[in-house]
Parts: structure tokens; sequence; C-alpha cells
């Protein structure tokens, strides 16, 4: 029996895909996510994160792990090893399957292939989050439910936040003007 909620294949736009357009994500992302995986001989303990899938389950979004971590970097994963050895998963999700896409063969290489030229700077990967729930939000079948102003969500690593935009062309002149001082700041 396997009652591990879990992604049985990966998403259009999982990172591990090596078809997958790089960038999805900020690479302060990539940095806090690194714990999930382990390596041979230094596996993620059990109490480790898991590599969870951003879309999460259809119909519910309830937290799934993704089947692109699990094929490339779960038996690093001393949590993934117990599910295994209890049933609760099949070793089957340890391996890419029949017809799957090409993955990444670590996280690291990974990692590296979707930072790209991922923005470093927390205050920029943060503005540049919100400006996507901003363009995700509009979007949505249900936008006349949401108020005009997107909810913000701190992020840890940029204190102080900048100062709450007020509408999305207020967000995008932030990020350009973060943008411009990391690029004048990382140039001398």
């Amino acid at each position: 029996m396997s009652d591990f909620p879990r992604r049985i294949f990966p998403c259009n736009e999982c990172p591990w895909r090596r078809d997958a357009q790089p960038g999805q994500f900020s690479a302060c992302r990539y940095d806090a996510l690194a714990s999930t995986s382990g390596a041979p001989g230094a596996e993620a303990p059990p109490s480790a994160p898991m590599f969870g899938c951003h879309k999460g389950e259809p119909g519910t979004n309830a937290d799934l792990a993704c089947a692109g971590w699990l094929a490339v970097a779960g038996e690093n994963h001393l949590g993934i090893r117990i599910a295994v050895a209890q049933r609760r998963l099949p070793v089957e999700a340890l391996t890419p399957g029949a017809g799957w896409p090409d993955l990444y063969g670590s996280y690291e290489e990974m990692a590296a292939a979707n930072q790209g030229s991922a923005v470093l700077d927390p205050t920029i990967a943060w503005l540049e989050d919100q400006a996507r729930a901003h363009d995700e939000a509009r979007q949505s079948p249900h936008r006349h439910l949401l108020p005009d102003v997107p909810t913000y969500l701190a992020h840890p690593g940029a204190e102080p936040l900048p100062p709450r935009p007020d509408n999305p062309d207020e967000l995008r002149a932030h990020l350009e003007e973060a943008r411009a001082a990391a690029e004048v700041t990382s140039h001398g």
C-alpha cells in the first residue's frame, strides 16, 4: 500500500526537468531547498524538509512530494528511505518511469541550471515573487473576489522590506530600481 503524498510524474514546470523553462523561481528558493537533498554518505536526515511540488494536488492544492526530486534525489533523503521501508512509498518512485522527460542528475545541477541568471539579492527576489503572485492573481478566474492590492508576504532575507507598492506599476518600478541598484553594485 502506498499512502505517501506525491506526484507520480513531473509537472510541466518541474525544475528537475531539463525541458522546463529555467528561472521560474528566485535563487533564494534554491538556496533554501538545498537541505532537501543529500548525497551518498551525507544523506539528508529524516527531519530534513522534502522538496514539494509547487503546484500541489490538483483540485485540493494539498502538499505533494515532487516526482522529479524523488526520482533523482529521493534515495539520499533518510525520510524517503524510511517511507520505502515502511511500504508507504513504492521503490519505483525513486527512478524515472517510462516516458518521463530527461531530468537533471543532481540537486546541484538542477539548481545551477535553474538559477542561471536568477537574481541573488533577497530584496529583488522578494519583489519578483510579489510581481509573479500579482500576475497569477490577475489571471485567476476568481480575480473578482480578490482585493485590488495583492497580499504581500514577508521575505526573511529582505530587511527592511521595501515600501508596499499600491499597484502593479509601482511594484514593477520598485523591482526595476532594485535590479538597477544590484547591477551598479555588482559592476563596481
